[in-house]
């Protein structure tokens, strides 16, 4: 018997959201490595969730529905797909808002002032 949360996936879909948003502001300037971090990080505590409740028993995702199952393929892949939902939330905002400061992303066709950073090309430094 395995517990799982039916909106985990947009969950984390969400936290994929905003680790991208997160990442392109402040943390992509310094390290390009940030965003693989905030994603084991995000992804590994929904999995240590899951395997804290289904080995405790415990109800640790606080508010969100937890559905116990007999069903042992939706226990391994549901929690499997994890690390997929978080690259779509993260690649949705990389698309819409560019994945670095210099790239404008579709979103920079609809503005009428340009606010990305200049681009340095690689044969001047």
């Amino acid at each position: 018997m395995s517990l799982v949360s039916p909106v985990d996936a947009p969950v984390v879909f969400v936290c994929g959201m905003i680790a991208a948003v997160i990442y392109r502001r402040w943390l992509a300037s310094r390290n390009e490595d940030w965003f693989l971090f905030l994603g084991i990080l995000v992804v590994g505590v929904f999995w240590v969730s899951l395997l804290v409740g289904t080995v405790g028993n415990l109800p640790v995702r606080g508010i969100l529905p937890v559905v116990t199952t007999k069903s042992v393929l939706l226990a391994v892949f549901f929690p499997l797909a994890y690390p997929f939902w978080f690259w779509t939330g993260a690649w949705a905002i990389f698309l819409l808002f560019g994945r670095r400061p210099e790239q404008g992303g579709v979103y920079w066709l609809y503005r009428i002032e340009d606010r990305t950073e200049d681009y340095e090309p690689s044969w001047e430094s």
